[in-house]
C-alpha cells in the first residue's frame, strides 16, 4: 500500500505558470496532493496557474515554494530525477514503468520526491546529482522531449498503477482481437 502523503512531486525553476497548474492537477488526478516550488521561475498562482489547475486550486495554493532545489529536496529520502538524456553521468537510468514498483517498496522507508526540470532545458547534471535514481520515458526520436506537466502526469499514473492491488505485467500470449468484420457480426 502505498501512503501518497510520503510522494511529493518538485518543480524545478518551472518557467510557465500554467504547467505548475497543469501539474497541481495531474498529480491530483491520480490521489497525490503534495507540490514543491524549487525557485519557480514565475508567479505559481496567478491566473493561467489557477486556470490548468481546474478543481486542484488546493493543491496549487497549498504547494510549497523553496528558494533552491537543495532546500526542497532536504526531507526526501529517495530522490527520482527526471531526464529524457542519457549519457556517462546519468546512469543507471531506469524507464519510468520499471522504477514505479520499486518506488512502493522505497515509499514505506522514507519520503520520495520526484524532481522535474524547466521547461527548456530539464535538470542539469548538477541536479541529477542530487537524485538517487534517474529515470525516463522512451520517447520517440523524432519529438523526444515532453512538456513537464505531461511528465508529471505520467510519473504519478505509473506509481499509481505500480500501487494498485495485484498489480503485475500481463503473463503468456494475448490472443489477437478479432478484426472489424468480426466485431460487427
Amino acid at each position: 500500500m502505498l501512503d501518497p502523503a510520503r510522494v511529493r512531486f518538485v518543480l524545478a525553476g518551472t518557467r510557465s505558470s500554467g504547467n505548475i497548474g497543469a501539474a497541481a492537477r495531474a498529480i491530483k488526478n491520480f490521489g497525490f496532493a503534495r507540490l514543491d516550488l524549487a525557485a519557480p521561475a514565475c508567479d505559481p498562482l496567478d491566473d493561467s496557474a489557477r486556470r490548468m489547475a481546474v478543481d486542484a486550486r488546493d493543491v496549487l495554493e497549498a504547494a510549497r515554494a523553496w528558494t533552491s532545489l537543495d532546500a526542497a529536496l532536504a526531507s526526501a529520502r529517495t530522490v527520482v530525477g527526471t531526464s529524457r538524456r542519457t549519457g556517462k553521468h546519468r546512469r543507471p537510468h531506469y524507464r519510468l514503468d520499471e522504477l514505479a514498483p520499486t518506488l512502493i517498496e522505497l515509499a514505506r522507508a522514507g519520503e520520495i520526491a520526484w524532481v522535474f526540470g524547466p521547461e527548456d532545458h530539464g535538470l542539469r547534471d548538477d541536479e541529477l546529482d542530487r537524485c538517487t535514481h534517474l529515470v525516463h520515458v522512451p520517447t520517440s526520436a523524432e519529438l523526444p522531449s515532453l512538456n513537464v506537466a505531461q511528465t508529471v502526469l505520467l510519473a504519478a499514473y505509473e506509481l499509481r498503477r505500480a500501487a494498485l492491488p495485484g498489480a503485475a505485467p500481463l503473463e503468456g500470449p494475448l490472443e489477437p482481437p478479432a478484426d472489424h468484420a468480426e466485431r460487427e457480426s
